[in-house]
Parts: structure tokens; sequence; C-alpha cells
């Protein structure tokens, strides 16, 4: 349930890059344990924190990764999980096995 009035976080394109540099290549467990780090620092800079997220999306490469994406995903979102969604899909750099985006809420 979305508090009213609400601000409204989008984020969008989150991967596993840290100063420009991709990390965890052909390593989905870190790359998924990166982008989340990247997606949470970026909802502290608004003034939120994952128990804030309504809805995730995450693309993965490879069927197999939504396991480890799903599984990693409940360490960092340990209150009531948002809704998710998983699609199997080619990233633009074929380097990126996952990508995540979010959309949260703040009073």
């Amino acid at each position: 349930m979305v508090p009213t009035p609400a601000r409204w976080i989008f984020l969008s394109g989150q991967c596993s890059f840290r100063d420009g540099v991709l990390v965890g290549e052909n390593d989905i467990e870190t790359q998924v344990e990166q982008t989340l780090e990247n997606l949470i620092s970026l909802l502290k800079a608004a003034g939120a924190s994952t128990a804030n997220v309504v809805k995730l999306m995450a693309w993965v490469t490879d069927a197999s990764y939504a396991k480890d994406y799903a599984r990693i995903r409940t360490k960092y979102f340990t209150s009531i999980p948002p809704a998710s969604t998983t699609v199997v899909s080619a990233l633009v750099d074929p380097r990126m096995l996952i990508e995540v985006e979010a959309i949260a809420t703040t009073p």
C-alpha cells in the first residue's frame, strides 16, 4: 500500500558497474550483489531504503540466474517484499548478467 501523499522514486538501469568498471564478470552472484548495492546507494541518496520499494523488475541473461537473484534479493529486502518481475533477455553489454530497476515511494 502506498502512503498518500507520496513521493515516487524511479530507478532504472542498475547493473554491477562500480566506478565505470564491471564487477563480477561471469559471476551472477557477485553481479547481483553489486547491482543491489548500487540500487541501495541510490535509494539512500533519495532518502529511501529497500523498505520503500514497491516494485522490482530484473532482467537476467539466463533463466538459471533467476534463482540466484531471488535468493540474494531476500538478503536485501527483509521487510515485506515488493512486487517483483524477472525477465530473461539479452542486455546491452554482453558481460552484464543482470539489470534491475525499482519503483519506491516515501511519504
